[in-house]
């Protein structure tokens, strides 16, 4: 069919995905990462000074885990979400001018206002500098030999271990029984081996990665 986009239904389903699901992980990642519910048991008849002191530890706790590695890990999901769906829908509209000489999809999503909340452009053209790390964004135009479909991927990089593990969101209309929408959580906090972009899920899985499903309705 002349002038049809392979690969557009599947991207554009994994826009649709990402804001539907991008912003309601905390509680998901929270049992990925292995925060622990903090209790506290009063014995009846304790002291005053022991019941408030039990009150300030789980307190304590309790600030710690919300601000904490999962908090941290929720936000650069949405950092990387958010930028994964800007660039994506840029990609579709503005596919024809991907060929251009010095295209810069970043540059596209900066120049349309739609960078993430405190996210700065570097002296790299696929990098973005966050609050939390930093964002990597990675392109791949529609090739018809041999054939690919139209692909956005965003590599969220930690500034620490408190920040919480590595993430790769990919949208990608060649993704089967997805939605088009793919997200991977590295599965050490030092060191994660980073896949080539757009790298088969079995060479991303074996790099030490592991699939998250975030699809709506689960």
């Amino acid at each position: 069919m002349k002038g049809r986009v392979k690969g557009r239904p599947g991207i554009v389903v994994g826009i649709v995905a990402l804001v539907v699901v991008g912003f309601s992980v905390v509680s998901r990642l929270a049992s990925r990462i292995g925060v622990v519910e903090p209790r506290v048991t009063i014995e009846r008849g304790a002291k005053d000074a022991e019941v408030a002191r039990a009150a300030r530890l789980r307190l304590q706790l309790m600030q710690r885990a919300m601000n904490g590695e999962v908090s941290m890990t929720a936000d650069r999901l949405r950092e990387a979400a958010a930028l994964a769906a800007a660039a994506s829908l840029i990609a579709v509209n503005e596919r024809t001018s991907t060929g251009a000489k010095r295209w810069n999809l970043l540059e596209k999503v900066a120049a349309h206002n739609l960078l993430p909340p405190g996210a700065a452009l570097t002296g790299q053209s696929n990098m973005l500098a966050t609050p939390h790390g930093a964002l990597v964004l990675y392109f791949r135009p529609m090739s018809l030999g041999p054939p690919e479909p139209l692909g956005v991927e965003v590599l969220s990089l930690g500034k620490d271990k408190t920040s919480g593990p590595a993430l790769i969101i990919r949208v990608a209309g060649d993704i089967p029984g997805a939605g088009g929408l793919k997200v991977w959580m590295a599965t050490t906090l030092d060191r994660a081996q980073l896949p080539r972009p757009f790298a088969d899920e079995s060479e991303v899985i074996a790099a030490g990665w592991q699939a998250t499903d975030l699809r709506a309705g689960q």
